[in-house]
């Protein structure tokens, strides 16, 4: 699945423990970002409150179903949110 911050801030952090980026309401957080940030390990930690929306395998799937358009719209706004 992925996370699309709403409200707040979350600190990504490499295995040895450095920074590599905050992300903040619009930005997706999913395992890809880990990739982006070419961290196998990466973590990322709230720095404060956070609201998160939660898109699961399952209910992207029903969006799919319901709704094409609009997941190719989700689509590309995650792709450009990954790409530097």
């Amino acid at each position: 699945g992925m996370f699309l911050i709403v409200e707040g801030q979350v600190s990504a952090f490499a295995e040895n423990g450095s920074r590599l980026r905050q992300h903040g309401p619009g930005d997706v957080l999913s395992p890809q970002a880990a990739i982006r940030d070419h961290q196998a390990n990466m973590r990322a930690i709230a720095d404060r409150l956070c609201r998160v929306m939660v898109l699961t395998p399952v209910a992207r799937r029903v969006l799919e179903n319901d709704d094409a358009r609009l997941t190719v719209e989700l689509d590309r706004y995650v792709i450009s949110s990954l790409t530097p």
